[in-house]
C-alpha cells in the first residue's frame, strides 16, 4: 500500500503495535485506477493476523 496514486489519508498506520493484528480493512474500496466507478474488490471487514496468510483470487 505505498502507490503514488492512493490518497494518504485513506490508510491509518499503526507502527509498533503489539497486537496480533498484520492488516486490518474496513469498508474498503479498490479500483483499477480512481476515475473507474465500479469497484474491482469491495471489502466489508477483513482482519488478518500477524503470521497468517491470505489470497486475493479471482479475474481481472
Amino acid at each position: 500500500m505505498s502507490s503514488t496514486e492512493m490518497d494518504a489519508n485513506a490508510v491509518q498506520r499503526e507502527e509498533n503495535c503489539d497486537g496480533n493484528i498484520a492488516v486490518e480493512i474496513k469498508d474498503g474500496k479498490f479500483s483499477w485506477d480512481d476515475k473507474e466507478e465500479n469497484e474491482a474488490l469491495t471489502v466489508d471487514e477483513l482482519v488478518i493476523k500477524k503470521g497468517d496468510h491470505a489470497a486475493v483470487v479471482g479475474t481481472v
